[in-house]
C-alpha cells in the first residue's frame, strides 16, 4: 500500500475545511457580480452616447427643416432669383443680414454650413424650370405659370452633427 507524502496532506487540508470552500464560492460570486456590473455600466454608457448622438442629429435636422420652410415662403429669395440661384449663406440685399440669421434665430449653436466648404449646390434655392400650372390649381393658365425650384440644405448641430434636406417646390406666379 502506498503512503501519501506529507506535502500532499498539507495541501489537501484546506480543501477539507468547509470554511475554505465557502470563501472560494464567495470569491467566485464576487467576480461574477463584478463582471455583470461592469457590463451594465458599459451598456449604460453606450446607450447614453447613442441618445446624445440622436439628439444632436435631431437638432441639426430641425435647423435644416426650418431653413427649408423659410426658403419655401421667403419672398425676397424669389424676387431676386430669376433663373439662377440664391445662396442662403450670402447676405440678403434687402435686409443686409444673411438668410441664415433669419433661419437660426433663437436656435443656439446651430447653423447652415458655409457653402464654400461644401460641395457645389448646397444651401441654395435654385431655379429649375417654368411649366404649366398643376392640375386643379384653379388658376387661369393664360395669366399664370408655375416656377419650379430646388432647395438643398446642410445644417450643423451640436457635436459636429450634420443633416441634409433636399426639397422641390413649385410657385404659381403671374406670367
Amino acid at each position: 500500500m502506498k503512503t501519501i507524502p506529507m506535502a500532499f496532506k498539507t495541501l489537501r487540508r484546506p480543501l477539507d475545511n468547509p470554511r475554505g470552500g465557502a470563501l472560494i464560492l464567495c470569491l467566485i460570486l464576487l467576480a461574477v457580480m463584478s463582471i455583470i456590473g461592469i457590463s451594465l455600466l458599459d451598456s449604460t454608457d453606450t446607450e447614453l452616447s447613442i441618445t446624445r448622438n440622436q439628439r444632436a442629429s435631431a437638432e441639426a435636422f430641425s435647423v435644416a427643416d426650418r431653413a427649408e420652410q423659410y426658403a419655401t415662403v421667403a419672398g425676397p429669395i424669389y424676387a431676386v432669383i430669376g433663373t439662377d440661384f440664391v445662396d442662403l449663406t450670402d447676405r440678403d440685399p434687402a435686409t443686409q443680414s444673411t438668410h441664415e440669421t433669419a433661419v437660426s434665430a433663437g436656435l443656439p449653436d446651430n447653423n447652415l454650413l458655409d457653402s464654400d466648404t461644401l460641395e457645389a449646390g448646397l444651401n441654395r434655392v435654385t431655379f429649375l424650370r417654368s411649366g404649366p400650372l398643376p392640375p386643379g390649381s384653379g388658376s387661369d393658365p393664360t395669366y399664370f405659370e408655375t416656377r419650379y425650384y430646388s432647395i438643398n440644405l446642410v445644417a450643423e448641430g451640436p457635436s459636429n452633427s450634420q443633416a441634409r434636406v433636399d426639397a422641390q417646390i413649385g410657385r404659381v406666379v403671374a406670367k
